[in-house]
């Protein structure tokens, strides 16, 4: 009777250790899944469905000439608001959201105050004589994508000059292909998409800013400085 008792609490025994050593199993194995998944998004960057780029909007000095210029900066509604919704150009990876005609709009105010004295944005293309010329930029062509590690973009604005309701000048130009490393060169990994906000940024700003040089190397431009100058010196004889 003791050796049936014996052999049914080894039984008994037996069975638990099984069921503790599958439980553990299970759990352990759980575990694991846990851990890969978090390794995958914090060290291998498993993509969202979709991403916003922020772009910084700070712009240094361009070291360009002032001209003592009244300017119109005509940059509409629909220009202000404009976001580019696309995938990178080979079409792999999420979505990317940029706020390009807030972007346009920054970026173009911080450049071309630069540049001349005055500069005031307009929704249309003002009435003769409130200005002594506008300037309308908007994106013409909008371009990234990734190339291995690096994050690159190329940007195309078309430029038009106004004296009061005439077109007196019009050109497109482009940034030269902007790039830059997603993690630092030490192998620490940085975001990604903050990288991809500062290429988008400069892309622009070198284009405004030779835009901007393009325009005080106008005719049109410097005798309207030339007559702007010399009202001011007679202005001060005067006094």
């Amino acid at each position: 009777m003791m050796k049936l008792a014996l052999g049914r609490l080894k039984v008994s025994l037996s069975n638990s250790k099984f069921i503790f050593t599958s439980l553990w199993r299970g759990i352990f194995s759980s575990l694991n899944r846990i851990i890969l998944l978090v390794l995958c998004f914090a060290f291998f960057g498993c993509a969202p469905a979709l991403v916003n780029i922020k772009i910084k909007t700070e712009v240094m000095h361009l070291g360009l000439k002032k001209l003592p210029l009244k300017v119109a900066l005509i940059i509409p509604e629909e220009i202000e608001n404009y976001v580019l919704q696309s995938k990178p150009s080979d079409e792999s990876g999420p979505l990317h959201i940029f706020p390009l005609g807030e972007s346009l709009q920054s970026i173009s105010k911080k450049s071309y105050s630069q540049i001349v004295e005055e500069l005031q944005i307009v929704r249309s293309l003002p009435k003769e004589d409130l200005f002594d010329f506008s300037i309308e930029p908007k994106i013409k062509k909008f371009e990234f994508g990734y190339k291995g590690v690096e994050f690159w973009t190329k940007v195309s604005l078309s430029i038009r000059i106004y004296d009061g309701t005439k077109v007196v000048w019009e050109d497109t130009v482009s940034s030269p292909e902007k790039r830059q490393a997603t993690y630092s060169a030490s192998g620490h990994f940085r975001d990604a998409y903050a990288a991809t906000g500062s290429v988008v940024a400069s892309a622009i700003k070198t284009a405004i800013r030779e835009s901007a040089s393009k325009i005080l190397s106008l005719v049109e431009i410097q005798n309207m400085a030339k007559r702007a100058e010399d009202k001011i010196k007679r202005d001060s004889d005067f006094e």
